[in-house]
């Protein structure tokens, strides 16, 4: 009996192996291999006609079925017209010295073990420390752009300034000597001439056309590695860096590093949008560098000064401007544009009629909303030549004809910033005020005998954050004439807790404005 049972079981299981057997050989045939534990991607050529686009997609141009071929192609179009500038820059820094003594250092050190240094010190004293002036050399390192086949090559101001021996490696491992032709340090814009000719030529595009999240790509020679290319987007336009003295660049995300000042940033289809001039970076943090490049329109405008010339001969037309802000827009009755706060007197505006209070909201028909943009636009004009400026004054539109000048060589800038959040206080604004007497005069420097000097404001008040310093003098508060302190007096009286305010002062002789305005909410 156990012996059949045994054979039962031994048959079952035969049956049931034979049977999975049959199953997995039946799933072979109908199952292809897997082979790799990776799928290799395979590039299916996308032929569209110009101008068409997928279903659901967005309109494009031009449609490429690889990227990386158009920034490939971008690089070697302009990658040969790329120099390495490097040089030798002369200091000179304080040091700090010890005269010698009686004694070697070492030779002290021991007579001080056995003698004391209370022995030493009353009758061998330390000397006082003096500084003087040595110059020694500091190797400097940047790149540039070759925009003219007899050897004219673009880059930066702050990349020759001050710097010996000029040296220009070429793509092609050439060398030569280079020659700064002209330098403009207002825009960090130079021009360094090198003798040869028929170079390849980078072609210069338009800035004011890039849109943010486009490709952009710096070529240059970072750290001294040679044509380096890294690859980003616009990140942003019309930057500022104060710290700098720059303004309206351009900001992106392809890697810039030092050496890349004056090598080009360039868009997808091989054009310089701008000149790669400075980074932002956080010490002793993981925080990469944001770089920042000038618009290449800038650079455009400047050029050809630069070579006839040597240097640029900006146009001026005489006007203090300052930011439209919130509250000065609602106090002037705008909704934008740039704010004259003042006019010198025998200017081309001045005798164009433009008024202090305008509020300019164009040149020659392209509409302009900072400071910035204002003086942009009329740095990229001539000398000489005739513009219209449109303005809005006391709710009425005009166009004024204005002709630049040249100018001056000394110009006092005055920045006037947003004023910052202002909480009630006790103290109406925080300041206090005098009239103008011979003392305050001769104190402050003044020559104005009408208005109200301020001698006073208190740090932190709403006076001090709305940008009222010592030494002001107050011509105007609410758009009404200050005389004196008994008009001062007088007009703040009737200002209700919490009202708009907005003062008229008078700062290393010219004017501006200074607003703010609490909004009351439900």
């Amino acid at each position: 009996m156990k012996t059949n049972q045994k054979l039962t079981y031994f048959i079952i299981a035969i049956l049931i192996f034979t049977g999975i057997g049959l199953g997995v050989s039946k799933l072979k045939k109908e199952t292809k291999p897997v082979g790799k534990l990776y799928t290799e991607s395979k590039t299916i050529p996308v032929v569209l006609e110009r101008g068409s686009a997928p279903e659901g997609s967005l309109p494009r141009k031009e449609i490429s079925a690889r990227s990386e071929d158009n920034i490939i192609s971008a690089v070697k179009k302009v990658s040969p017209a790329v120099v390495s500038i490097s040089g030798v820059a002369r200091r000179r820094d304080p040091q700090r010295y010890i005269e010698p003594f009686p004694f070697r250092f070492r030779e002290r050190e021991l007579l001080e073990k056995f003698f004391g240094k209370d022995f030493f010190e009353e009758f061998f004293p330390r000397r006082e420390y003096r500084y003087f002036k040595r110059e020694y050399g500091v190797p400097t390192l940047g790149s540039g752009v070759i925009i003219n086949k007899e050897g004219y090559i673009l880059t930066n101001a702050h990349v020759v300034r001050g710097v010996d021996k000029l040296e220009v490696k070429l793509s092609d491992g050439r060398q030569f000597k280079g020659k700064v032709v002209g330098s403009d340090p207002e825009t960090d814009i130079a021009i360094i001439k090198i003798k040869t000719h028929n170079l390849p030529v980078a072609v210069l595009g338009d800035s004011d056309s890039i849109e943010i999240g486009q490709w952009a790509i710096a070529i240059g020679n970072p750290l001294g590695f040679q044509h380096t290319v890294t690859v980003g987007v616009i990140s942003a336009t019309g930057r500022k860096l104060s710290e700098m003295g720059y303004e309206d660049l351009i900001q992106t995300d392809a890697a810039i590093n030092l050496g890349n000042s004056g090598g080009p940033l360039i868009n997808i289809y091989g054009e310089v949008i701008g000149i790669n001039v400075a980074i932002e970076r956080h010490l002793f943090t993981l925080i990469q560098g944001i770089g920042f490049a000038i618009p290449i329109n800038i650079a455009k405008g400047v050029i050809d000064e630069l070579i006839e010339y040597g240097k640029v001969i900006q146009p001026w037309i005489g006007v203090m401007i300052q930011e439209l802000t919130p509250e000065l827009a609602e106090e002037f009755k705008v909704k934008e544009g740039v704010l004259i706060g003042d006019v010198m007197s025998d200017t081309p505006t001045e005798k164009a009629g433009i008024k202090r209070g305008d509020v300019v909201t164009a040149v020659d028909g392209k509409k302009v909303k900072t400071p910035s943009e204002l003086r942009r636009q009329i740095l990229e004009k001539k000398v000489g030549q005739r513009v219209i400026i449109t303005l809005i004054r006391d709710g009425v539109k005009k166009n004024i004809p204005v002709v630049t000048t040249e100018k001056p060589s000394e110009i006092p800038e005055i920045e006037v910033k947003a004023p910052e959040k202002i909480e009630e206080e006790g103290r109406w604004l925080g300041l206090d005020v005098s009239s103008i007497t011979p003392q305050l005069k001769r104190r402050y420097n003044l020559t104005d005998t009408r208005g109200v000097v301020v001698t006073d404001v208190e740090l932190g008040s709403k006076a001090y954050r709305m940008g009222v310093r010592e030494g002001d003098i107050i011509k105007e508060v609410n758009r009404r004439k200050v005389q004196s302190r008994a008009d001062f007096t007088r007009i703040t009286k009737g200002i209700r807790k919490g009202a708009k305010m907005t003062l008229l002062i008078k700062r290393r002789g010219y004017t501006m404005y200074l607003s703010h305005y609490e909004k009351r909410f439900p």
